[in-house]
């Protein structure tokens, strides 16, 4: 009887630790937007412009989806899934401005994908998450249309910076980010694919990132 309940115990300790683990990631990961959040309150405040005043409402959006997300019910942590994610997630922040004036056609592109970010961020709600996961498979909003429009929006966000910003170095950052996110969604896909409900999703929703392309 002793060892049931110590087992019954350990188990609980268990399950309460995994959450404990997932709270903490939450609060770091939503501190990071938060972060991002306030950078650009700043400069919205001290240049107010439309591109800032999305960025803002987007930071925030990420800060109160990390916090309150859905605990995983599996996480992919391969050292390439995690170096995938790391790459698509924060390879942009090393892009540079070149000096270029702005570009009508960058300043469309850039707005453009703010905007797309931000209805791919209310689709996802609180299955919102770095690493390869499986939280609740989404298949209404922006995932109509296609598997990752998240990854969509944000490549649109930075190809119109780098038309503003043209210079080889940023080229090879755009270049290098999007093999990333291909990447990441090949880590992704090997995790939801392994359930049915996103397979059946996955029937009807054919384009992973651009569609009728991929």
């Amino acid at each position: 009887m002793w060892f049931q309940k110590l087992n019954s115990a350990s188990a609980s300790w268990l399950i309460l630790n995994k959450h404990l683990r997932f709270a903490l990631a939450n609060v770091l990961l939503a501190g990071l937007y938060c972060l991002f959040f306030l950078r650009y309150w700043r400069a919205l405040l001290e240049q107010p412009r439309l591109s800032h005043l999305l960025v803002v409402v987007m930071s925030f959006l990420c800060c109160a989806f990390a916090m309150f997300r859905k605990d995983p019910q599996k996480v992919g942590r391969s050292p390439l899934a995690v170096l995938a994610t790391t790459g698509g997630t924060f390879m942009p922040l090393a892009l540079f401005p070149a000096g270029s004036a702005d570009v009508l056609v960058g300043d469309f592109l850039q707005i453009t994908g703010i905007i797309f970010q931000i209805a791919a961020l209310v689709s996802l709600n609180r299955s919102f998450g770095i690493l390869p996961a499986h939280r609740e498979v989404k298949s209404s909003g922006c995932y109509r249309f296609v598997r990752h429009p998240l990854y969509f929006a944000y490549t649109i966000d930075i190809i119109g910076f780098v038309i503003n910003n043209a210079s080889v170095y940023n080229i090879a950052v755009l270049a290098i980010g999007t093999a990333f996110q291909l990447l990441r969604i090949h880590y992704e896909e090997a995790v939801l694919f392994q359930y049915p409900d996103y397979s059946r999703y996955a029937v009807h929703t054919k384009w992973r990132l651009i569609p009728l392309v991929w």
